[in-house]
């Protein structure tokens, strides 16, 4: 048996949370609040050189998320179209997409094929909860892929590819605060900023006393324990946005100079959320935020129409309005999430507020706001 050498990288990202300003940042009407939350996407990526046994120059991933493990050529990969890289998953499509990248920059990197890959994805960030399973896994996988074949690459190179990846997979619909929240962690305000209306971070903060507070004050109910998903919120809100909306051109960003495009109603929840960010930022948790909460949720109701937007969601708004305490002692609001939305609850929720969630199958979440971010950890193991 000849020698072999074994390099091994773990990536751990965190999971995230939007706070506020999910839509109106798409269009530049308003900044965003996420927070990095306290469940985990862990890839480990191990490099081996062993001609005598293992094939070069293939990527072999495993994962508790699907059956059997998927093997590819890395060099076949930059053959293929971009639509049949896709339909090989996200996992193979992210690698695609840095591969080209780094050959239309020059780079040849002939060296990645002459090792075998191992990848393992394992995570705790439930699917379709709006808690960023689907960015973790792109973050993860670039940054293990990269640091485990030792290519030079800047993490924000990584972060665009990313990125990219993501809008792909969501028919361009997708703005990159994700992957910066998952990157930074803690709680990171972004904003479309710049000539060409590119999603940045405004601020990001670790403080572990506003982190604890929002824990404080902050709860999360997602129905993450449910099998089948209620259905994407954000396909029955874009068509709404603007009048003008229609077909596959979603617009995103850089709208913010032609207002008189958005339906008026949007605007006003645009600015309820600039108000909540502005108050969180700060650690205001006061009765107004509540009452803010509260108006910004009267509009998106009046704004989506009762029948228009998540049948769950519209079942929760009667059955939680009649609820003592509702906008005195506790508010709440949606996460935005995609399929099963999560609920973001400020002040003290009495039992018959939780007795509601139950029935219908939202739990409070045992993940909590944290101020960790992605981490990659060398463990290399070197055998001769």
């Amino acid at each position: 048996m000849g020698n072999m050498v074994a390099t091994q990288v773990v990536v751990k990202v965190p999971g995230k949370v939007m706070l506020a300003g999910e839509y109106a940042i798409l269009f530049g009407l308003s900044d965003a609040l996420a927070c990095s939350l306290s469940c985990y996407l862990t890839v480990t990526c191990k490099r081996v050189c062993d001609l005598n046994q293992i094939a070069p120059g293939m990527i072999t991933v495993q994962s508790d998320l699907w059956h059997e493990p998927k093997s590819y050529q890395l060099g076949a990969l930059l053959e293929l179209t971009s639509s049949t890289a896709m339909s090989l998953g996200r996992v193979f499509y992210t690698l695609y997409r840095l591969l080209t990248e780094l050959k239309e920059n020059g780079d040849n990197h002939t060296h990645v094929s002459d090792y075998h890959y191992h990848m393992t994805i394992g995570s705790q960030i439930p699917l379709m909860a709006g808690f960023g399973s689907s960015s973790a896994l792109k973050l993860a996988v670039l940054f293990g892929f990269v640091r485990c074949a030792g290519l030079s690459v800047k993490d924000q190179m990584l972060l665009s590819i990313a990125y990219q990846s993501q809008a792909d997979f969501q028919g361009g619909f997708a703005s990159g605060y994700d992957v910066l929240v998952q990157y930074y962690g803690g709680l990171v305000t972004s904003s479309y900023v710049g000539a060409h209306q590119q999603v940045q971070v405004k601020h990001h903060q670790r403080d572990a006393k506003i982190i604890t507070a929002l824990n404080q004050h902050f709860h999360l109910f997602s129905q993450e324990h449910q099998a089948s998903p209620t259905g994407p919120l954000i396909s029955h809100v874009l068509p709404k946005i603007l009048p003008s909306f229609s077909g596959d051109q979603i617009p995103l960003n850089g709208w913010s100079q032609n207002k008189q495009r958005f339906d008026r109603r949007f605007l006003e929840i645009a600015s309820c959320h600039q108000d909540m960010i502005d108050m969180m930022t700060v650690g205001d948790f006061s009765d107004k935020l509540m009452m803010t909460m509260k108006q910004c949720r009267q509009l998106t109701c009046d704004f989506l129409g009762h029948d228009q937007g998540n049948a769950i969601l519209s079942e929760l708004e009667d059955k939680l309005a009649d609820c003592a305490g509702l906008d005195q002692t506790f508010s709440f609001k949606s996460t935005g999430a995609g399929g099963l939305d999560a609920l973001l609850f400020v002040g003290q929720i009495p039992a018959e507020a939780v007795a509601i969630l139950r029935e219908t199958c939202y739990y409070r979440s045992p993940y909590v706001f944290t101020t960790d971010f992605l981490r990659v950890r060398d463990v290399s193991d070197h055998k001769s």
